[in-house]
């Protein structure tokens, strides 16, 4: 558990969202972008599923995603 109970899926999840959607950019376009489609993002998005690494590293420059939160989250 992270440190305000929630899952360290559903802190990941939460971060992506909040992460797209401050940069305004559609599920669409980072789907694209990560060469994943847009259900896939909303998968991420909602805890459904878990991004790759490689993933994790992309979304780190393309939505100035804190990359010590992704290391904390792999490492978990």
């Amino acid at each position: 558990m992270v440190g305000n109970g929630m899952s360290a899926r559903q802190f990941l999840a939460r971060e992506i969202r909040l992460a797209r959607e401050t940069k305004r950019i559609s599920r669409a376009a980072l789907g694209k972008a990560l060469f994943v489609s847009g259900e896939l993002v909303a998968a991420w998005e909602t805890g459904r599923s878990i991004p790759r690494p490689e993933h994790l590293a992309s979304m780190i420059g393309l939505l100035d995603f804190r990359p010590e939160i992704v290391s904390r989250l792999l490492d978990e």
